[in-house]
């Protein structure tokens, strides 16, 4: 083993040289000051010099942020003076692979890893244990005992119910058995204890911190971080990131938006103001209806928009916008938007229909993603993957790139789905994107959108299609599989720093799609201008040669050609 330093401040302290017994201090008010002493005397007790370790592991997480900063602080400091390699560790996984590790079993089992936030909540995980393999089954999160009680049980009994159709996803037999894990297991014992059923085995474990166990499971730490490190450095990556996990919300947050100037004359007029247009995913209140919640997406995402995208979308899509610096022609341009939005192709695109298109008595479309469309897409990618969704600018800049294509399909003129592929090598094409808005969800959106997909890329002479998809999100992954999609490999950490949590890669031979086809139906019609193969002639909504000179600039850094993409799979479900 290397001389490997473990320091870990997301509870208490604990210090210590891989090998050795560490030195734990469970008083999270004098972390500052006993982090040095800590250090010099693990390595006394080791035999070491600074100068003589080859890597720190500090724990990133989850945990408060003041004892999380004063850990990760003094070892990039200390790896800074001395050149050590710093390895980043999230404590709550490496509990379930410690766990995993001393308890192997024939019968796949749940692990819920568990740290203390204070304040009577817990960051925690839940992971199944399969041939030894802590594998995550739901992502990192905070909250109450009773709430995580409420969450673990729901998963669990949820992948009862589904173990005939997880396809290749080993699940526990029932009665399965949950173990819990870390700093408040004991301390919450009881909360998770009503969990026990005729179906549910639950044990306690040790209500204590991975490093702060023993001299082994302080080696583990340090032998699971370097091992994966040294598996990064190996494929020309750097080692996993010593950013810290806060998963609690800041006390303090910065205000809001200002209202704009313009909301005086929009109250006299009867239109609704910027108090009134909050996401739809912030608001405590029941659902509205499909209807007014989509005209309420378009009103928001026009509303949030500020003036230079505004000035940008505006000099793009409408000739009658002579001068984009003036106030007036912006608010008369954002309100005519705002009440037509995508439906500004209908007309069109009801007379260039070319086969199919009705489910129960609705009107589907599949066609291009235009311009007009970027403010709903931009509310379905918040919708459906909050922070990490494209935003308005991302869309604006990517939309017409030649080797990309973006899809809509909308059900009566109102988008209900988005997806996009990128021809990233000659033989080779990646699904970047494919979400649906939840009101239209179990309506076979997405199955249309990946029906065109899998037929675009073999039009256009591909070999393989390939996608990313989180370890956790198992009804994706059985979209993907209904199309031939296999697991190639898993990356680990894939969706850092948002959430800590694994990807599967899974890819398709798409020479075998000529016979699958017949399998599958799409219940869409095809516009003229998304006919699969055709490559990506997006069209700038009713665009002239003065509007053309106008965006030529843009237009010219779109086609630029693109960086290699780091693509999150937004799949949904069918």
């Amino acid at each position: 083993m290397k001389n490997v330093l473990v320091i870990d401040t997301s509870y208490g302290l604990s210090v210590g040289v891989a090998g050795h017994e560490p030195l734990t201090l469970t008083d999270s008010r004098k972390h500052v000051e006993q982090i040095e002493p800590s250090i010099a005397s693990s390595l006394q007790q080791a035999g070491l010099e600074p100068t003589q370790l080859s890597d720190i592991v500090v724990c990133t997480g989850p945990g408060p942020f003041t004892g999380l900063r004063a850990g990760i602080v003094a070892a990039r400091a200390l790896a800074f003076a001395t050149g050590a390699r710093l390895i980043g560790q999230s404590i709550i996984p490496a509990q379930a692979s410690w766990y995993a590790y001393q308890n192997r079993e024939n019968t796949p089992y749940y692990v819920l890893s568990l740290n203390d936030a204070r304040r009577k909540q817990l960051y925690w995980q839940l992971f199944q244990v399969v041939d030894g393999e802590a594998l995550a089954s739901s992502v990192m999160d905070i909250a109450y005992p009773a709430d995580i009680a409420q969450r673990v049980s729901s998963i669990i009994a949820k992948a009862q119910e589904d173990a005939d159709q997880q396809i290749g996803f080993v699940l526990p037999s029932s009665p399965a058995r949950l173990v819990v894990v870390g700093h408040g297991s004991a301390k919450y014992a009881a909360e998770f204890e009503k969990l026990s059923s005729d179906n549910l085995a639950v044990v306690i474990d040790t209500d204590q911190s991975l490093t702060q166990e023993s001299a082994d499971s302080l080696e583990f730490m340090a032998q699971l971080a370097v091992a994966e490190a040294d598996n990064r450095e190996a494929r020309g990556e750097q080692p996993p990131s010593s950013e810290p996990l806060y998963l609690r919300r800041p006390d303090a947050e910065l205000p809001g938006v200002p209202k704009p100037v313009l909301e005086g004359k929009n109250r006299e007029a009867g239109q609704a103001t910027a108090d009134e247009l909050l996401p739809l995913n912030l608001r405590a209140q029941a659902p509205q209806t499909q209807k007014q919640a989509a005209q309420e997406a378009r009103d928001l995402a026009w509303s949030e928009w500020d003036k230079d995208d505004l000035k940008r979308f505006a000099t793009k899509t409408d000739p009658g916008v002579d001068d984009p610096d003036d106030p007036d022609e912006l608010e008369t341009f954002s309100k005519k938007s705002s009440q037509a939005g995508a439906d500004q192709f209908s007309d069109e695109m009801s007379n260039s229909i070319q086969h199919g298109g009705k489910r129960d008595g609705a009107q589907r479309v599949i066609r291009r993603a235009t311009y007009a469309d970027i403010p709903h897409i931009q509310q379905l990618e918040a919708e459906a993957f909050g922070p990490v969704g494209w935003d308005s600018q991302f869309l604006d800049k990517e939309l017409a790139k030649p080797d990309q294509d973006r899809i809509v399909v909308t059900i009566n003129k109102e988008i209900a789905g988005f997806a996009a592929s990128w021809t990233r090598q000659k033989g080779e094409s990646m699904i970047l994107d494919v979400c649906v808005f939840t009101a239209f969800r179990r309506q076979h959106v997405a199955n249309d959108l990946m029906l065109w997909l899998l037929d675009d890329a073999v039009a256009k002479g591909q070999q393989y299609m390939l996608l990313q998809v989180k370890v956790v999100n198992h009804a994706a992954q059985q979209l993907y599989r209904q199309f031939g999609f296999e697991i190639t490999r898993r990356i680990e950490h894939y969706y850092l720093p948002y959430e800590d949590v694994d990807a599967f890669e899974m890819r398709k031979d798409l020479s075998t799609w000529a016979s699958e086809r017949s399998q599958f139906t799409c219940a869409s019609q095809l516009a003229n201008d998304c006919t699969p193969g055709q490559g990506n002639p997006i069209r700038e909504a009713q665009a002239d040669t003065r509007h053309a000179e106008v965006s030529g600039a843009d237009a010219g850094n779109d086609t630029a050609g693109n960086a290699a993409q780091n693509a999150d799979e937004k799949g949904e479900e069918n």
